[in-house]
């Protein structure tokens, strides 16, 4: 699985955060899917999602910084 088909199931559960939700990248993935992404591949998909974040790319997330363990936090604004 690449980068943008784990960028097209994110952006989908995007959709069921509240606006003015926070949420984690792992957040946006049911089950078991994310745990059973080699580390390598969650840390890289954890850049890719940012940089679209940040860039513009994903509209109405803001980027709010990270967390205890290093994860990037992120809130739904509109």
């Amino acid at each position: 699985m690449d980068y943008n088909e784990l960028l097209h199931i994110a952006e989908r559960q995007i959709n069921e955060v509240p606006i003015n939700g926070f949420f984690l990248v792992k957040d946006l993935f049911t089950g078991t899917m994310w745990t059973s992404l080699p580390t390598g591949v969650k840390l890289g998909f954890g850049r890719f999602f940012k940089n679209k974040v940040t860039s513009g790319t994903i509209a109405n997330i803001e980027y709010i910084g990270k967390i205890q363990n290093n994860s990037a936090r992120y809130k739904k604004i509109s």
